[in-house]
């Protein structure tokens, strides 16, 4: 019998946290992360082309293979959690496919011109919203808001200046909120800072899974302890952080 999935989907604007709250959560036993296909394409495609590389993110071609390889690694993520005797029990993946019909389309209201040409450049597809509105998947959403705009710099959407920046980021949160809104799809917004964030999601995956799954974030909390000073242990069901040394 397959057990019960857990499944988050992480999503949100460049700079809003995703990073960070999967740093936090790789570190936790029994959850499997997810890392985010469209950056590794990006990278790739700098690495290969340079500062060109960047423009993929345009190209009609790109989405496509995003969530092809986004696809690959989330059956490869449910086939370890599905195995016999897995230790598995939370997938978190950093953007799923829905993301893609987010900035599918952020990317259209870019172009001039009609949105049957937009549309022909850059296809929204159904599958990728239900992706996520069929199967088992949580949406939690990273406000960019708490972010400081000091450390906004991104590989795939570098406007002119910090200004133009903060307005990309500002709009693709927007078409978030906009898009999940229109296809009715419920989502938890993860505001404040990580521990904040941390507590949100810890507090879902209780409900969820009725209490069977507790995720302690208190040395988040507490900011003298730091995350690569703690180590993370289960006991009896219940993942607990412990202090190095105690």
């Amino acid at each position: 019998m397959q057990k019960e999935r857990v499944v988050i989907g992480l999503e949100g604007t460049q700079q809003s946290g995703k990073s960070t709250m999967l740093d936090y959560f790789r570190h936790v036993p029994g959850v499997h992360v997810v890392d985010e296909a469209a950056a590794f394409l990006i990278e790739q495609a700098v690495v290969k082309r340079g500062e060109e590389g960047r423009g993929i993110v345009a190209e009609p071609w790109f989405q496509e293979a995003v969530t092809n390889l986004q696809d690959e690694r989330e059956q490869e993520a449910f086939e370890i959690l599905d195995a016999p005797n897995s230790e598995v029990e939370i997938v978190i993946v950093e953007r799923t496919k829905f993301s893609s019909t987010v900035f599918t389309t952020y990317l259209q209201r870019g172009y001039d011109g009609t949105s049957e040409e937009a549309e022909k450049v850059h296809p929204i597809l159904d599958e990728w919203v239900q992706s996520v509105r069929d199967g088992e998947y949580t949406i939690a959403l990273c406000n960019p808001d708490d972010v400081n705009e000091g450390d906004i710099e991104n590989i795939a959407w570098e406007g002119e200046d910090k200004v133009e920046e903060m307005a990309i980021r500002k709009a693709i949160h927007e078409t978030y909120v906009e898009v999940l809104g229109e296809e009715n799809l419920p989502y938890l917004m993860l505001e404040g800072n990580i521990a904040d964030r941390a507590s949100i999601l810890a507090d879902h995956i209780s409900e969820v899974t009725e209490g069977r799954i507790r995720i302690d974030v208190e040395p988040v909390l507490n900011r003298e302890v730091q995350l690569e000073d703690v180590v993370i242990n289960r006991i009896e069901g219940v993942t607990r952080p412990v202090e190095m040394g105690t």
